[in-house]
């Protein structure tokens, strides 16, 4: 690089050097005019006015907004993108069309509105540029609007004194439309009164507004700190004043920390330096109010403005009091008494815990800044003149550093006051701003109620959710419905959200579910990379091959050298709400990784994370901290007093305004259809062609083996062994029919009518339309069939709205109780597991509305099952293993698998609506020639029946070289529960399987063994103990972890020295077993410690070599749980 591409910058105090390059992007319009006989580096010239007659012409507006673009997308990593170019496209053909006019998106206006805050060379405290909170009004149209988001812009920033950074962006200028404007310099300030012998009362520096506001007929009190009015114009129209509520205006009282002298002075200052007649000037378009602040530092006040000689030039009066001697100037009693105010203002604001900086922490945080911006952007523009503080100057580290000046956009411009170009109408100003503002006084009222309407408008809340079976779904829609009484509200799932706007976010939510492997749910994949990936790029760390290295959650925290950089997310605020069953070893881990990522990228918690269990007080737990995130949130961006909050509680913020219509058309679109809709999914019809038992008929279980044909579409049913296929089941007519007989309709439409959900839009069209979360259209006994969950124990919410319907007294309280008593609750829940049928004929006296039932009841959800096929031996047929859930509940009912009951009386050649699911984590090694293990009892062996297929149908091919396969099963009995044992026989006689261990569990003994467990049973009674039972029967009982410890060592060299691939499905209790005897086998017979064989674990699941396929409902779900769920029982009664 040659000496005429960068400037050198040297530090004069360490010597150091840094070179600018950000330079030789500067704007050429507002180039500094220096030459080489002179420099103008200290005239204020180099701020360029703007009038407002000066437009742009079309072809430079299309010059800068090209430019912008290009450095917003290459921000986000999407300069290259065919995104960029349809943009840029778009935009240039508005400009034309339009008159130079084109409109920003609301992620543009975010950035360039920080960029412009980072591009000021004459701000110190630029290190906050990415947490600036930007108000988009630029929907405002007249003056009192204006007026009442300036209120609102105020109340967010003052924050009870802990300053927060804001700019409210106004309309943009245009031809043929006059401007909106704040005629103050600053929205707060201080009135100047001049008297008739010359003499100014107040701040001198703000006579000439100050007469102004008088000629429009405010009157002040003609004191010293009189706050002066704010005086706006919109659309070019005649500026209407308005006085600030004094609630609004932060004012601090000085005290000195050792005069008490100080304190009678009265002196007193604002909290807020908000700058309000600046112009944004961003990708060409030029906003002409855009009023902004940041946080004082401290000689700003302190010697500036209460001891500049044109301001209140109190030095002489401070000096007067500490009995200096001010006939000399050699006693430097000016710097000594500035000193004393300079410590007085520090003092005095600490005191009330008002936002402040002195000059040396200022400086010292510019230093940090400078050098953040020299190694990530080529250099920072800096005006020496005006960053260097006016005390102290060379005890500061600025003072020596050297720095270029220029100009960068977008950027913040000095305009001429507003009332010098301003063109007034005819009518007399004071006649008509005395009127204007009486009507607007009587009209706004400065409650909470009014400052949460106008906040609304501009406070964007966004809640992402991520889900396998819907219920994060549902409770972002819960809290969605809460929010959206103050906040502007969009919930999104994660895998529809746009990752590049998330810098642009204030206030975010997440809800989340995890997978039982602990990874993400399918639709928040995506998201989960994009953390990753962020944290990767901001920590400058290598990328990673490894497979769960974006989900391990022992890593480190954030890295402290990075403390003082600007992290991505710093703009946040945000909290993370976790969905999860206990009974899982990572228990609500997704999650937990959001919330971990979200503060090493800097984002602030409005709340912690809190997780719910589904074994014991979800509901309320997320009740909670809905209402605690609600209120929390309405304190962080406007003072709401308590009785407007608890007004917000009050409400019934679960339902919608939601109808249904009867369509005159006879047939609803298809159940794919409808599912596709509801899902956001491709749905494919799969015909199933044979369905044959896979256990003895005198097992007491059933597992199934259904033979699926995807002919009809073979593009959408492409899979891979080890991923999984998604079936969407029926409700069973007989249940849909029961909810029927409880379900009042009011004549308008009967069961079988083809209908419509709509909702009533009330932001934007007010009127009623479709409902996008249902069908176009249905009928409600197809919905009751296909769409809705009618299985799952109703949610204490809708119970609590059941009791509403009903009209006994009996069953009010019944179901009252249930819906209040969270313990009484999760104790039916699982005693009786009732379903909604089972209910309402419990509760004979409640009638559904057909609306209560569509809107509160949540979606059918599909199940997931191993694909049990091989895609090269049979490429449009998809085998699924499936065990038919049946089992007895507590109370002695039998409760049933919807789907696999389902599929096990389906008539052959019936449809079944489903899509595949990949599953990128569970595949075959990418190298053939690896050695894998697999582990798999009962119908975790599913999927690994698609792994024996593939290289049965590659062995037979000769197609490649394959590694070893060493499979382990187990089941109770052999000659009942054995599972494809003459498959698995054959492939182990042909070499598929290099060795096959099974182990049974209930496997009949020998009658000797009877015999001696009936001599433990009687000795057992001499201990009153039955542990040597429990022994006994032990000792010939064996699993598949016994089988693994008995080959250790053969697993040990597998694992350690051939890089073998370990495989491991089954329920939530027998993986966490397996993981255990690995751990085992690794110390036992590699001599590791605890750490290093769970460390062994970790790095082999890092490097994609140790996979699990974990699911929760088993034929013994009731013994996983009881544990675990009574530990959660007992906890809840601490909530």
């Amino acid at each position: 690089m040659s000496e005429a591409n960068f400037i050198r910058l040297r530090n004069l105090l360490n010597d150091k050097e840094s070179v600018d390059v950000l330079h030789k992007t500067a704007s050429e319009a507002r180039a500094v005019v220096c030459t080489e006989k002179h420099c103008l580096g200290s005239v204020l010239q180099g701020a360029k006015k703007t009038n407002n007659d000066q437009f742009k012409t079309n072809e430079q507006i299309k010059y800068e907004a090209e430019l912008f673009l290009t450095e917003y997308y290459s921000s986000i990593k999407r300069r290259h993108s065919e995104t960029f170019e349809r943009r840029k496209a778009q935009v240039l053909l508005e400009i034309e069309r339009q008159e130079g006019v084109y409109e920003l998106t609301t992620p543009e206006l975010v950035f360039g509105a920080k960029t412009a805050w980072r591009n000021s060379s004459r701000c110190i405290g630029r290190i906050q540029w990415s947490k600036l909170q930007i108000f988009d009004a630029r929907h405002i149209r007249t003056a009192s609007e204006m007026f009442e988001a300036l209120c609102n812009h105020i109340n967010y920033a003052t924050n009870k004194g802990q300053i927060r950074s804001a700019i409210t962006i106004f309309p943009p200028r245009r031809k043929g439309r006059g401007d909106f404007r704040v005629w103050n310099a600053l929205l707060i300030r201080y009135a100047g009164y001049k008297q008739k012998d010359g003499s100014i009362i107040g701040d001198p520096s703000s006579v000439e507004f100050t007469q102004l506001c008088q000629k429009l007929g405010w009157k002040g009190n003609g004191g010293h700190f009189d706050v002066l009015p704010l005086v706006v114009s919109a659309n070019g129209k005649d500026p209407e004043w308005f006085n600030i509520p004094s609630e609004l205006v932060l004012e601090v009282n000085f005290k000195h920390p050792e005069y008490d002298w100080f304190e009678k002075l009265d002196l007193k200052w604002y909290a807020l330096p908000a700058v309000s007649n600046m112009l944004f000037d961003c990708g060409g378009i030029e906003f002409p109010a855009c009023p902004f602040n940041g946080w004082y530092m401290s000689t700003e006040i302190g010697c500036r403005n209460l001891c500049d000689p044109n301001r209140y030039n109190l030095t002489e009066t401070i000096a007067s009091h500490m009995k200096l001697d001010t006939t000399s100037q050699v006693t430097l009693w000016r710097d000594r008494a500035m000193l004393e105010v300079n410590k007085a203002v520090l003092y005095s604001f600490q005191k009330v815990n008002a936002t402040i900086v002195d000059h040396h922490t200022a400086s010292e945080s510019f230093m940090k800044h400078l050098e953040n911006e020299q190694k990530y952007r080529g250099g920072c523009p800096t005006d020496w003149v005006w960053v260097v503080p006016p005390l102290s100057s060379s005890l500061t580290s600025i003072f020596h550093q050297e720095t270029v000046n220029y100009s960068l956009k977008p950027s913040y411009e000095y305009q001429l006051d507003a009332w010098k170009t301003f063109e007034w109408n005819k009518q007399s100003h004071n006649d008509k701003k005395k009127k204007t503002f009486k009507e607007i006084a009587k009209a706004v009222k400065f409650s909470a109620k009014l400052m949460g309407n106008a906040l609304s408008k501009r406070i964007k809340c966004t809640i992402l959710f991520a889900s396998e079976t819907g219920r994060s779904e549902r409770f972002a829609g819960l809290l969605g419905d809460l929010f959206k009484t103050i906040f502007d509200v969009k919930f999104i799932c994660m895998d529809d959200y746009d990752t590049s706007n998330m810098e642009h976010e204030t206030l975010l939510f997440v809800i989340t579910s995890t997978s039982g492997n602990g990874d993400p749910p399918e639709n928040g994949r995506k998201f989960a990379e994009f953390l990753y990936e962020k944290k990767r790029e901001f920590f400058a760390e290598p990328l990673s091959t490894k497979r769960s290295s974006f989900l391990r959650m022992d890593s480190e925290e954030a890295r402290n050298q990075n403390e003082e950089r600007v992290r991505p997310f710093s703009n946040i605020s945000f909290s993370v709400f976790g969905l999860g069953s206990s009974a899982y070893p990572k228990f609500c881990n997704y999650a937990k990784y959001i919330h971990r990522l979200f503060r090493e990228l800097g984002a602030e918690e409005v709340l912690e994370l809190v997780l719910g269990d589904e074994l014991g007080g979800q509901e309320k737990e997320f009740g909670i901290w809905a209402k605690r995130a609600f209120r929390t949130a309405c304190r962080t961006f406007y003072s709401a007093d308590e009785a407007n909050i608890s007004d917000a509680f009050t409400q019934n913020w679960s339902k919608s305004r939601s109808r249904l219509r009867k369509l005159d058309i006879s047939e609803p679109i298809s159940i794919k259809d409808g599912l596709s809709y509801i899902s956001r999914k491709t749905i494919v019809r799969c015909k199933l062609m044979n369905r044959t038992q896979l256990q003895h008929k005198d097992s007491g279980r059933q597992t199934i083996l259904i033979e699926l044909d995807s002919t009809e579409n073979p593009a959408e049913a492409v899979y891979q062994p080890g991923d999984h296929i998604a079936i969407y089941p029926e409700n069973s007519p007989e249940a849909v029919s029961q909810v029927l007989e409880f379900v009042k309709c009011d004549g308008d439409f009967s069961a079988d009518d083809v209908i419509q959900m709509e909702r009533f839009e009330e932001e934007e069209s007010k009127k009623w339309v479709p409902d996008e979360r249902f069908p176009i259209n249905f009928t409600l006994r197809i919905a009751l069939q296909r769409y809705m969950d009618i299985s799952s124990p109703p949610s204490q919410l809708m119970l609590k709205q059941l009791a509403g319907l009903s009209k006994d007294e009996k069953d009010q309280n019944y179901l009252i109780e249930l819906s209040e008593d969270e313990r009484k609750y999760e104790e039916w829940k699982y005693t009786f597991c009732q379903t909604l049928p089972l209910l309402l004929k419990q509760c004979p006296s409640v009638k559904l509305p057909p609306i209560v039932l569509l809107t509160q009841l949540p979606f059918l959800q599909p199940r997931f099952y191993s694909i049990s096929s091989s895609p090269l031996s049979s490429p449009t047929r998809i085998d699924c293993t499936i065990a038919v859930v049946d089992y007895q509940l507590p109370n002695g009912g039998l409760r049933k698998g919807v789907c696999s009951n389902w599929l096990n009386t389906l008539p052959l050649g019936s449809s079944i609506p489903c899509y595949v699911r990949a599953e990128p984590n569970f595949r075959l090694p990418d190298n053939p020639k690896l050695p894998i293990i697999v582990v798999g009892p009962g119908t975790g062996l599913a999927p690994f029946r698609s792994f024996w297929r593939e290289r049965l149908y590659n062995m037979k091919s000769g197609r490649m070289e394959m590694g070893e396969m060493h499979l382990y099963f187990g089941c109770r009995r052999k000659e009942y529960d054995y599972i494809y044992r003459e498959e698995l026989e054959r492939c182990h006689d042909l070499g598929v399987l290099n060795s096959l261990r099974v182990a049974f569990s209930r496997e009949p003994n020998q009658p000797k063994v009877l015999k001696l467990l009936i001599l433990l049973y009687l000795f057992s009674f001499f201990f009153t103990s039955f542990l040597l039972i429990s022994l006994s029967y032990s000792l010939f009982q064996t699993y598949v972890q016994d089988l693994l410890e008995r080959d250790g060592k053969s697993l040990y060299e597998l694992l350690t020295k051939h890089n073998a691939h370990f495989y491991v499905c089954g329920d939530v209790s027998m993986a966490a077993n397996v993981s255990t005897t690995l751990q085992i086998i690794l110390k036992k017979v590699g001599g590791m410690s605890n750490d290093e064989a769970s460390n062994f674990l970790l790095e082999i699941g890092d490097s994609n070599r140790f996979h699990q396929d974990i699911f929760g409902l088993t034929f013994k779900a009731g013994e996983i749980t009881e544990k675990v769920r009574m530990n959660k029982l007992k906890s809840m009664e601490k909530l």
